[in-house]
């Protein structure tokens, strides 16, 4: 049997026409290069990465840097299941900020071999922040359009939530949020198998354009349950399902002007305004039919339950839309060829 680095050495010359490793696709090399490993000191500094625990990771990297080396499996708080990532990639996938992404990078530099491994992380990730500004969300507009015609009693039994959910009910409208949910949580949608952004940000403020234009259309003389249905079960459950650990604390915190400037964040997921705290994925409250994504969704501006004021719906839309191009240009930065030469030390 072949010892790990008779192996590496054998990929390395894998563009020998006679090499058994010639013949097999780069994901495969990838594989057996960087294979899952069990180490539980390194699952646990990658489940740091995923959850944006920044200080916590860093400590574990302080003890043994070469975990940056070391690929394996991580589920994220959206409860995405990404395969076969390093803490760099983790990082980058999740789109976390400056300090995040240098710290880890900083690290590679004490490692033999480490600034080619680094700039191979990078590299596979790339193409992904290139195209996140090009990304485009899954429609909505035929989910919207249910709600815009459906009675009010359906969308109040759909608003009726936990214990108080008649799951017998039966309408269009019933239909079509369990279609939006399924899609959502469809298991094609929920492992990520090669690299990529682990949130399509695009989607999140699809669903914000949409209320904010159909505003006077959702509303029946004094009746809000229509909006109340869009920013709880629309709005709500993409937060839940799609939002990575760093938008999660940027919205518990209302820390979207810190974050659109490049400063660094609080990583709490309590809310600042509000009692609570901003929930990981968990299956038995989609189940239940209560939370997040049902009876309540998240304000970007730090509390748990997303103000219907006229004004500050147009300042949402706004403020996201300012986020996401920071943060790509961020990552943009934070991944090029000229900013790895000069990132700084431990």
């Amino acid at each position: 049997m072949l010892i790990r680095s008779q192996v590496v050495n054998m990929i390395k010359g894998r563009h020998d026409s006679g090499s058994l490793f010639s013949l097999l696709p780069r994901e495969i090399i990838r594989r057996l290069k960087y294979s899952p490993t069990l180490d539980q000191d390194f699952l646990d500094a990658l489940k740091d990465a995923a959850e944006g625990k920044l200080e916590e990771l860093r400590a574990k990297l302080e003890k043994n840097s070469r975990l940056v080396l070391q690929a394996g499996d991580v589920v994220t708080p959206a409860g995405l299941l990404v395969l076969d990532t390093t803490l760099l990639e983790c990082a980058i996938g999740g789109g976390e900020d400056k300090e995040m992404i240098e710290m880890i990078k900083s690290y590679f530099s004490t490692l033999p071999g480490g600034d080619e491994a680094m700039e191979s992380q990078i590299e596979r990730y790339r193409p992904c922040i290139k195209e996140m500004q090009n990304q485009k969300p899954d429609d909505l507009t035929w989910l919207i359009e249910i709600v815009k015609k459906s009675s009010l009693a359906d969308v109040a039994a759909e608003l009726a939530t936990g214990a108080d959910y008649d799951k017998t009910y039966q309408s269009p409208l019933r239909d079509a949020l369990n279609k939006f949910r399924k899609e959502k949580l469809d298991p094609k949608h929920r492992v990520i198998t090669k690299p990529q952004m682990h949130c399509n940000y695009q989607n999140l403020a699809h669903a914000f354009d949409i209320r904010d234009r159909e505003w006077s259309n959702f509303k029946e003389g004094n009746n809000y349950d229509r909006i109340y249905l869009i920013e709880q079960q629309i709005i709500g459950f993409i937060e839940l399902v799609e939002l990575p650990a760093y938008e999660r604390y940027v919205f518990a915190q209302c820390q979207a002007k810190q974050a659109t400037a490049g400063k660094g964040i609080e990583r709490s997921l309590k809310y600042k305004y509000s009692a609570g705290e901003f929930p990981c994925y968990d299956a038995t409250l989609v189940d239940s039919h209560s939370g997040v994504g049902f009876d309540s969704a998240i304000s970007i501006f730090g509390s748990g339950m997303l103000p219907l004021l006229e004004g500050r719906r147009w300042c949402t839309a706004e403020v996201l839309e300012n986020l996401c191009r920071a943060k790509t240009s961020n990552l943009q930065n934070l991944c090029s060829h000229t900013h790895n030469l000069n990132r700084p030390g431990v």
